[in-house]
């Protein structure tokens, strides 16, 4: 009983920043595989990509800047042109990525 309390305190002292690191680098994830998706016409879309901590526990990621304000346009399409998705794929691709990256930081933890 001991050895299962001190892990639990391992864990809940160690967890949020275990958490924090693999949202992180799961951003990161997300915005390389996006780089790759992103249509090219100009360039300007691909080079408004970024990744910007909120806190310990949320990332921004997106694209677009007061230059480049059509990105939700290109993302899911309008009425005249079809929807050329890029960072939704990107994290559907990189989901199971966060959660296995905090599975192995939990486990580090108890080991």
């Amino acid at each position: 009983m001991a050895r299962l309390r001190s892990n639990l305190t391992k864990i809940a002292d160690a967890a949020p920043e275990a958490a924090t690191q693999a949202l992180l680098q799961t951003g990161a994830d997300i915005l390389n595989i996006s780089q790759q998706l992103v249509p090219v016409d100009t360039g300007a879309l691909k080079k408004s990509g970024g990744v910007v901590p909120i806190s310990s526990s949320s990332v921004a990621i997106g694209y677009g800047n007061a230059d480049v304000q059509y990105a939700k346009y290109v993302e899911y399409g309008t009425f005249n042109s079809p929807a050329q998705p890029y960072l939704t794929p990107a994290f559907a691709q990189a989901k199971e990525t966060f959660k296995a990256r905090l599975k192995q930081a939990m486990e580090a933890i108890v080991k």
